[in-house]
């Protein structure tokens, strides 16, 4: 059993990956993912499966659906060994109509919301989101 001292602090990689997201770094963003990484918006339904696919869907987000979408800071965020629970805002404004989710264009959203990510070594292999 690895000690306190030894562990990887997952959560510091987590902001990281926060800060890639919120200024569009997604080079930045890819290299926390493992190659096989899983994403997973329950709320929601869309899953991806891969980095290049997640990349791919982060992309689109930010250049067609919301010019100014950010993570909040964290209102708490917890490590569990290779878990790390990161509570959040997200917030964005619509760039067109998107009639699935009932927003015009102008329109500002806020989702209070929960993300999991799960850790193999110093990568995300998997990201849950709820909420």
């Amino acid at each position: 059993m690895a000690s306190v001292a030894s562990r990887t602090d997952h959560t510091a990689i987590v902001e990281r990956v926060v800060e890639a997201y919120n200024s569009c770094d997604f080079e930045t963003y890819a290299s926390f993912l493992t190659e096989d990484v899983y994403f997973c918006h329950h709320n929601r339904s869309p899953e991806y499966r891969g980095r290049a696919e997640v990349i791919a869907m982060l992309q689109e987000e930010a250049s067609t659906m919301f010019s100014d979408r950010t993570l909040q800071s964290a209102k708490r965020i917890v490590q569990v060994d290779d878990l790390v629970f990161r509570e959040q805002w997200w917030t964005g404004t619509a760039k067109a109509d998107l009639p699935g989710v009932s927003l015009a264009k102008g329109d500002t959203i806020s989702l209070e919301l929960c993300s999991v990510y799960v850790f193999s070594g110093p990568r995300i292999a998997e990201y849950h989101e709820y909420g």
